[in-house]
Protein backbone atom coordinates (compact mmCIF):
# COMPACT_ATOMS: atom_id res chain seq x y z
CA UNK A 1 0.00 0.00 0.00
CA UNK A 2 1.19 3.34 -0.66
CA UNK A 3 1.07 4.42 2.74
CA UNK A 4 1.42 2.08 5.23
CA UNK A 5 2.82 -1.92 4.69
CA UNK A 6 1.53 -5.39 6.62
CA UNK A 7 3.87 -7.95 7.36
CA UNK A 8 3.39 -11.54 7.90
CA UNK A 9 6.21 -13.07 10.14
CA UNK A 10 7.67 -15.70 12.42
CA UNK A 11 9.60 -14.69 15.06
CA UNK A 12 12.71 -16.42 16.17
CA UNK A 13 14.24 -16.63 19.72
CA UNK A 14 16.56 -13.85 19.25
CA UNK A 15 14.05 -10.81 18.50
CA UNK A 16 10.93 -9.62 20.31
CA UNK A 17 8.33 -8.43 17.76
CA UNK A 18 8.90 -4.30 18.44
CA UNK A 19 12.56 -5.02 18.37
CA UNK A 20 12.21 -6.64 15.27
CA UNK A 21 10.10 -3.63 13.83
CA UNK A 22 12.31 -1.20 14.84
CA UNK A 23 15.35 -2.51 13.07
CA UNK A 24 12.88 -2.84 9.83
CA UNK A 25 12.01 0.69 10.02
CA UNK A 26 15.64 1.67 10.22
CA UNK A 27 16.85 -0.16 7.62
CA UNK A 28 13.95 0.56 5.02
CA UNK A 29 14.54 4.08 5.74
CA UNK A 30 18.12 3.59 5.42
CA UNK A 31 18.19 2.15 2.12
CA UNK A 32 15.29 5.13 1.07
CA UNK A 33 17.44 7.74 1.89
CA UNK A 34 14.14 10.25 1.87
CA UNK A 35 12.69 12.75 4.31
CA UNK A 36 9.87 10.10 5.36
CA UNK A 37 9.19 9.08 8.28
CA UNK A 38 7.62 6.27 10.40
CA UNK A 39 4.92 6.40 12.04
CA UNK A 40 6.33 5.93 15.46
CA UNK A 41 3.57 2.94 16.77
CA UNK A 42 3.02 0.09 14.83
CA UNK A 43 -0.19 -2.34 15.47
CA UNK A 44 0.26 -6.31 15.80
CA UNK A 45 -1.79 -8.86 15.39
CA UNK A 46 -0.82 -12.59 16.51
CA UNK A 47 -2.07 -15.53 14.39
CA UNK A 48 -3.99 -17.86 16.95
CA UNK A 49 -3.16 -21.61 17.13
CA UNK A 50 -6.29 -22.21 15.46
CA UNK A 51 -6.21 -19.34 12.75
CA UNK A 52 -4.66 -19.89 9.92
CA UNK A 53 -1.61 -18.05 8.26
CA UNK A 54 -2.74 -18.58 4.86
CA UNK A 55 -6.02 -16.91 5.48
CA UNK A 56 -3.88 -13.80 6.47
CA UNK A 57 -1.72 -14.31 3.61
CA UNK A 58 -4.25 -13.44 1.67
CA UNK A 59 -5.61 -10.82 3.41
CA UNK A 60 -2.79 -9.00 2.94
CA UNK A 61 -1.85 -9.72 -0.85
CA UNK A 62 -5.56 -8.33 -1.07
CA UNK A 63 -5.17 -5.45 0.44
CA UNK A 64 -4.20 -3.39 -2.59
CA UNK A 65 -6.94 -4.79 -4.51
CA UNK A 66 -9.48 -4.01 -1.96
CA UNK A 67 -8.27 -0.14 -1.73
CA UNK A 68 -9.16 0.13 -5.52
CA UNK A 69 -5.58 0.41 -6.67
CA UNK A 70 -5.52 -2.42 -9.26
CA UNK A 71 -7.66 -4.23 -11.26
CA UNK A 72 -7.77 -8.01 -10.61
CA UNK A 73 -5.49 -8.33 -13.70
CA UNK A 74 -2.51 -6.87 -12.47
CA UNK A 75 0.01 -8.38 -9.95
CA UNK A 76 0.81 -5.67 -7.03
CA UNK A 77 5.17 -5.44 -7.46
CA UNK A 78 5.97 -4.87 -3.70
CA UNK A 79 3.91 -8.58 -2.34
CA UNK A 80 6.88 -10.71 -1.49
CA UNK A 81 6.89 -14.15 0.01
CA UNK A 82 10.29 -15.92 0.46
CA UNK A 83 8.57 -19.54 0.53
CA UNK A 84 5.64 -19.61 -2.26
CA UNK A 85 4.78 -23.21 -1.42
CA UNK A 86 4.11 -22.06 2.20
CA UNK A 87 0.75 -20.97 1.03
CA UNK A 88 -2.19 -22.28 -1.63
CA UNK A 89 -3.05 -19.24 -3.20
CA UNK A 90 -0.02 -18.41 -4.61
CA UNK A 91 -0.23 -21.72 -6.98
CA UNK A 92 -3.92 -20.39 -7.95
CA UNK A 93 -2.67 -17.54 -9.23
CA UNK A 94 0.16 -19.09 -11.46
CA UNK A 95 -3.08 -20.81 -13.07
CA UNK A 96 -5.21 -18.23 -13.66
CA UNK A 97 -4.63 -14.93 -15.74
CA UNK A 98 -5.91 -12.53 -13.02
CA UNK A 99 -7.05 -12.44 -9.03
CA UNK A 100 -9.82 -14.56 -8.87
CA UNK A 101 -13.10 -12.06 -7.99
CA UNK A 102 -14.09 -13.86 -5.17
CA UNK A 103 -11.30 -13.30 -3.06
CA UNK A 104 -11.88 -9.94 -2.62
CA UNK A 105 -15.28 -11.12 -0.44
CA UNK A 106 -13.32 -13.40 0.95
CA UNK A 107 -10.56 -11.11 2.24
CA UNK A 108 -13.34 -8.18 3.27
CA UNK A 109 -14.72 -10.57 5.77
CA UNK A 110 -11.74 -11.94 6.95
CA UNK A 111 -10.96 -8.37 7.71
CA UNK A 112 -14.00 -7.72 9.28
CA UNK A 113 -13.84 -10.79 11.76
CA UNK A 114 -10.34 -9.86 12.67
CA UNK A 115 -11.48 -6.43 13.85
CA UNK A 116 -14.80 -8.14 16.10
CA UNK A 117 -11.90 -10.11 17.31
CA UNK A 118 -9.70 -7.22 18.18
CA UNK A 119 -11.83 -4.12 19.54
CA UNK A 120 -15.51 -6.37 19.58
Amino acid sequence: MPDHVHLLLTLGARLRLGQLVAKFKSFSRDAASDTWRWQDDFFERRVRADESSEAYALYIFMNPYRAGLLSLEQRWPWWYCPDEMRFEFPSRLAQEKSVPAEWIGESRNLGRKLRREDFG
